[in-house]
């Protein structure tokens, strides 16, 4: 296995100063969408973005979660990024970051090793604007790089200073909402000459940047795709097809919005093509009047995994000619893509959230390939569009999450084939579109941790791609395995959770069902522990779905973690749909769900503003969840002493903190009583100016106390350096060693669980600090106040592998996890 940035890629030559110029669909477009388009947005530096300001609350660079790379959130943006491009023996390429923002960074290293003349900046928050932008990277040669919509990531700063040219152009994609106007200064600070390309809503945005592509790569057709703009599962499985010569446009669901509407009528050669992808587009085109010269296609598959299968032939064909007539352009210097210079206008207000603006969080459907049905429009249609089966060029496939959009985009911008994944199963669609394929499929690209994309998945689509019939592969599946969703063991009754732990011995001798005892009573009722003197003992992360971590240490997973913690994720509950990683899992699972998100307050919260998202997220989690015998544990506003959240508390919020925790506690129980909801927090404040303990809001709105404790501040070298800083309280007076927190838990007749830890390769590899851990919750484990309920191990493929037991760096402390647990 060899880590290494992209061995043999080229960089971009310098391209000769812009110059305006006009060139069919572009002067259409632009003339058309800016006239009929209120606040359409085209600048050149700062000064003309529309005053206003990033959101209140939204810290600089600020990103919700990284579900998509595989990830949670990382804690505070702007330390140094780790990222990996790591190519293993049977010809998988991974490429992955920390978190979305830092894919993104690994992906642009991976292709431009020696820097790139301009870049395309799209928020890391929303799917829409980044998707759009793929077709302007593509045309300007340029990568695809994320930031947090409160401004620009010092992440990307620093990329930005180390590989762009300097004065070179850096696309910003959406209006003050997408991305604040602070971030068109850093953009310059750091080196760029920001180009602001914006709508009103993303329908007018993403026709502004495809009149810029046109201008960019002008191939004298405009072919188009049209996805729904009201969910990311099309546009995912579309973004390996988004190309300079094929840009992206919008509808609004199965209606056509006025923007695209108006770029449509805008292409007028003959010959030119629109793309309907998805059920929802497919009704849209066809029901609109289309260009005379324009020819509708469809692809609609049953499922966004179907459908990016059904994409891959589109994705391959055509490539080839598309880039000759790109390089044909920059070889002729007919120069720079210019700005829409007089076709502008001055930016309106930010569109109000009911409007599907670029920074918006909703989506009415997740899947909107999954709503197509065999009587939709376009189904009937549904193979591969039939206008680009030509001769199809070589190279990888790229394999990405269908759980969220953000890897998926990135990987698009390597303009070969995207097929979206379930985390541990290769989906029959996508593994028989690589076999027939395999001729023209050499290797396979990962972008995304093994989180979103297992490295079991990730094999069976490279021996598909060697030419390996998906049945073989599929047999040759270790069968003492469990499977991606197995919920208990072979041995343990059907109705029971996984096995727990108990002590002093790593083995437990009876089944939950027979030693699970309901003890301590949170405002939510009896909590069903492991039994007396025992606890459920889990993981999550890498191995955890697949069966292959709980094999590895010799004893069944009770508990299994997971996040959706950013506002699109939670009303999803991705892990938990059907075919997720999770989505087959019976047994206990503690999930992270967020709170609120970028320019968001406690304040609007303790007025019911966000209520009914988080009606739909309880809903959702209740209807996925059905009438398994696991329990739920909900994990809200986690670690919200900390100061890296969007829905981080401190003294000037604390009190409207907790007031909106009795509004989400009041609907958890009207909605999904039968779930727990757990008040976490981390291991010792940051910043927050106050004692934590002054948030809790009382026992009858809590049914556990939990806690993050990884292996830092102090770093225990040895299980003595452990026992010693148990009773440590932090700079506030707060718990901050593990007997502390479970004090407090007692204090207030609460079970305690232990929701995050780790150790940390980078400070120590401390077979002492696991010794500790289990020490601890063996002397403490049960269901009553005080007392370990369960414990969580956080073996996330993120920093590097920095807190990976399993297949990670530290093999003394994973011999004594192995040991214990």
């Amino acid at each position: 296995m060899s880590t290494h940035r992209a061995d043999g890629a080229t960089g971009h030559r310098a391209r000769p100063p812009r110059r305006r110029r006009r060139l069919a669909w572009a002067s259409a477009v632009s003339l058309t969408v800016a006239t009929a388009v209120v606040a359409t947005l085209v600048t050149h530096g700062s000064g003309d973005v529309p005053v206003g300001g990033a959101p209140a609350g939204t810290a600089a660079g600020s990103v919700n979660s990284d579900a998509a790379s595989g990830l949670p959130a990382v804690g505070t943006l702007g330390a140094t990024e780790q990222v990996a491009v790591v190519t293993t023996d049977n010809g998988v390429k991974r490429v992955t970051g920390d978190d979305r923002v830092a894919t993104a960074i690994a992906v642009s290293g991976d292709r431009f090793p020696s820097g790139y003349p301009s870049a395309v900046l799209a928020s890391a928050d929303d799917f829409a604007d980044a998707l759009a932008g793929s077709a302007l990277a593509d045309a300007v040669g340029a990568p695809l790089l994320l930031s947090g919509r409160g401004g620009l990531d010092p992440r990307v700063a620093d990329e930005l200073r180390a590989h762009l040219t300097r004065g070179g152009q850096v696309y910003v994609l959406g209006g003050p909402r997408a991305l604040a106007p602070s971030t068109d200064d850093a953009v310059t600070a750091a080196g760029g000459e920001p180009v602001r390309l914006a709508g009103k809503d993303r329908y007018a945005t993403a026709a502004v940047i495809a009149s810029q592509v046109a201008e960019a790569s002008p191939s004298g057709r405009c072919d188009a795709l049209l996805v729904t703009g009201q969910g990311f599962a099309d546009g995912a499985a579309a973004s390996g097809v988004v190309t300079a010569h094929r840009p992206l446009l919008y509808t609004a669901g199965d209606s056509m919005p006025f923007a695209t509407r108006a770029a449509l009528a805008a292409c007028t050669t003959a010959g030119s093509t629109a793309t309907a992808v998805g059920g929802p587009a497919a009704k849209a085109a066809q029901a609109a009047d289309l260009p005379a010269g324009v020819e509708l296609e469809t692809v609609v598959g049953k499922d966004r995994y179907e459908t990016s299968a059904k994409l891959m032939q589109l994705a391959v064909s055509g490539e080839e000619t598309a880039a000759a007539q790109v390089e044909a352009v920059r070889d002729a210097g007919t120069g720079d893509a210019s700005e829409l210079a007089d076709d502008g206008g001055a930016d309106s207000a930010p569109a109000p959230a009911s409007t599907a603006s670029p920074s918006s969080s909703s989506s009415p459907s997740a899947s909107a390939s999954a709503s197509a049905s065999a009587s939709d429009p376009g189904q009937q249609d549904a193979q591969y569009a039939p206008s680009v089966r030509s001769e199809a060029s070589s190279g990888p496939v790229v394999l990405a999450s269908g759980s969220d959009y953000a890897d998926a985009l990135v990987g698009g911008t390597y303009h070969r084939p995207v097929l979206l994944t379930e985390a541990s199963t290769l989906p029959g669609p996508v593994a028989d579109a690589i076999h027939a394929a395999s001729g023209d499929v050499h290797g396979v690209l990962v972008v995304g941790g093994e989180r979103a994309v297992s490295d079991g998945a990730a094999d069976d689509a490279a021996q598909i791609a060697s030419g390996v019939a998906p049945a073989d592969v599929r047999a040759k599946r270790p069968s003492a395995a469990p499977s991606a969703s197995a919920s208990a063991s072979a041995s343990a009754p059907a109705t029971a959770p996984a096995s727990s732990s108990s002590s002093p011995s790593k083995s437990a001798s009876a089944s939950p069902s027979s030693s699970a005892a309901a003890a301590g009573t949170g405002g939510g009722g009896a909590i069903t522990g492991a039994g007396a003197g025992k606890w459920f003992s889990g993981a999550s992360g890498t191995g955890v779905s697949d069966g292959s971590f709980a094999k590895w240490r010799g004893s069944e997973l009770g508990i299994v973690g997971t996040w959706s913690d950013n506002n699109s994720a939670m009303v999803e509950a991705w892990a938990m749909q059907p075919g997720q990683e999770f989505g087959s899992w019976q047994g206990n699972i503690d999930i992270a769900v967020g709170a609120i998100g970028g320019g968001e307050s406690w304040q609007a919260a303790s007025t019911g503003a966000y209520d009914a998202r988080w009606r739909q997220s309880l809903t959702k989690m209740k209807t996925l969840w059905g009438n398994k015998p696991g329990t739920v544990y909900i994990r809200f506003a986690h670690e919200m002493n900390g100061n890296w959240y969007d829905w981080s508390v401190n003294k000037g919020n604390k009190d409207a903190f907790v007031a909106s925790w009795k509004r989400y506690r009041a609907l958890q129980q009207e909605i999904f009583p039968k779930s727990k909801l757990v008040f976490s927090v981390n291991r010792e404040s940051v910043n927050s100016g106050f004692n934590w303990t002054e948030s809790f809001p009382g026992k009858q709105y809590v049914d556990v106390m939990g806690v993050d404790y990884y292996n830092q501040y102090p770093t225990a070298n040895s299980v003595e350096d452990f026992r010693g800083a148990l009773g440590a309280k932090d700079g506030y007076g707060a718990p901050k060693g593990l007997q502390a927190h479970s004090d407090f838990a007692k204090s207030v007749g609460l079970p305690l669980s232990v929701n995050e830890w780790s150790g940390i390769s980078e400070n120590a590899d401390s077979p002492g600090f696991i010794q500790g851990m289990h020490e601890f919750f063996s002397k403490n484990a049960g269901s009553g106040p005080g007392q370990i309920l369960y414990d969580v191990q956080f073996n996330c493929d993120m920093g590097g592998g920095k807190f990976m037991l399993y297949k990670g760096k530290m093999p003394k402390s994973a011999d004594m996890y192995q040991k214990l647990f």
